[in-house]
């Protein structure tokens, strides 16, 4: 089956998802269609998230789709049944939409442990592929559904290196867009910072968000 000409990403509003819209962004300036889906949350950093994903389609003039609510919460046991219910629903807002590639912002940076990062990165995209898999058999004579997990081997250095490549606003980021009393999501949002902030050291433009306001 041919697949149309477009993207959709599937953005939880950091950097990640930030870099595929960025991507998307420069098709959809070339003529080609591209949108966002929102991936739903649940924590305290949820409002803030929405807010980023919503700015990342603005910016780079991407169509934004609704997710569907959210399956399981933070510390669910059953995460990683979560994260197919998520590539599912995603593909089948894309299937609506009419767009057959789909990028997952799924990264995992640093492994925690010895054959931790390996383990991590086979797993998503196992996931990426049976999911693309059942979602084209669903579409009939739809168009052909793969769901790319672009990023899921990279560094945060490599990351920060592409962000860098693509100019993208690191300040619409969800970390550097968190606001209000809540001390949790105020501790997240500076977790996050930090660790962005780390990898920009480590590839030498370490007063890059600063600069960007974030």
């Amino acid at each position: 089956m041919q697949r149309p000409p477009g993207t959709m990403v599937i953005d939880d509003g950091d950097l990640a998802g930030l870099i595929a819209c960025a991507s998307a962004g420069e098709e959809a300036a070339g003529g080609k269609r591209g949108a966002v889906w929102a991936a739903p949350g649940v924590g305290v950093d949820a409002v803030a998230r929405e807010r980023a994903v919503r700015r990342h389609a603005e910016t780079y003039g991407l169509d934004l789709l609704s997710p569907v609510d959210a399956l399981t919460r933070p510390g669910d046991p059953d995460a990683r049944v979560s994260e197919t219910r998520l590539l599912i629903d995603a593909g089948e807002a894309a299937i609506k939409a009419g767009l057959g590639r789909i990028v997952w912002y799924v990264h995992h940076g640093t492994p925690a442990g010895p054959g931790d990062g390996l383990d991590r990165v086979a797993l998503a995209c196992d996931r990426a592929l049976l999911a693309s898999r059942l979602l084209t058999l669903d579409a009939g004579a739809g168009p052909e559904v793969r769901i790319e997990a672009a990023y899921v081997d990279f560094s945060d250095v490599q990351m920060a290196e592409l962000a860098v490549d693509l100019d993208v606003a690191l300040d619409s980021c969800w970390w550097a867009m968190a606001e209000g009393a809540n001390a949790t999501l105020l501790a997240e949002a500076r977790a996050a910072r930090d660790r962005w902030t780390k990898a920009m050291e480590s590839a030498g433009l370490g007063d890059l968000l600063m600069r960007a306001g974030a």
